[in-house]
């Protein structure tokens, strides 16, 4: 249908974004260079382009009309979907892993290399608490009322608005 060349290889999936009233979706990706762009699905034609200035890292996340993306300087920035502008920028550490709840939880989650799981608030990127785990990340998740985390170690259930273990 089309092609689209990104000025660096796109290090993760593509995501896909709700496009409004259109009732098609749009795709996010992000480059290594630490580009962000947003594409129309059916044209491939660039909606907005956004520069982390940082090489970027770990998969994107889009909830709620945000899309959350980190990079090697250990930020974490929160971008508006629609324009591409820069909601809030972070620093809570190496982000390995990234998750985010919708509407009801307004929770960002990020396993950092250091050991530890960060939860911030999702409109502000202010930090609710943290948390260290054990072993190396391989994945997070914000299932209702918990943020499960995986490591080559175990599993384990936090309370979303605490971080204290549930099981």
């Amino acid at each position: 249908l089309w092609t689209w060349a990104a000025d660096e290889l796109v290090i993760a999936a593509p995501v896909a974004v709700p496009a409004g009233g259109e009732g098609t979706a749009d795709i996010v990706v992000a480059a290594r260079s630490g580009t962000v762009t947003r594409l129309d699905a059916r044209t491939g034609t660039p909606r907005w382009s956004q520069s982390l200035g940082a090489d970027a890292r770990a998969e994107l996340v889009v909830v709620d009309g945000v899309v959350l993306v980190a990079d090697e300087r250990e930020r974490l920035t929160a971008l508006d979907a629609a324009t591409g502008a820069v909601l809030w920028r972070v620093e809570p550490g190496l982000v390995v892993e990234l998750a985010a709840a919708g509407e009801s939880g307004g929770l960002v989650v990020a396993m950092v290399e250091s050991g530890e799981i960060v939860a911030l608030e999702r409109n502000s990127g202010e930090e609710r608490w943290r948390t260290g785990y054990t072993g190396l990340a391989r994945g997070v998740l914000v299932v209702d009322d918990a943020v499960v985390a995986l490591t080559d170690e175990a599993v384990v259930a936090l309370e979303a608005a605490s971080g204290a273990v549930r099981w």
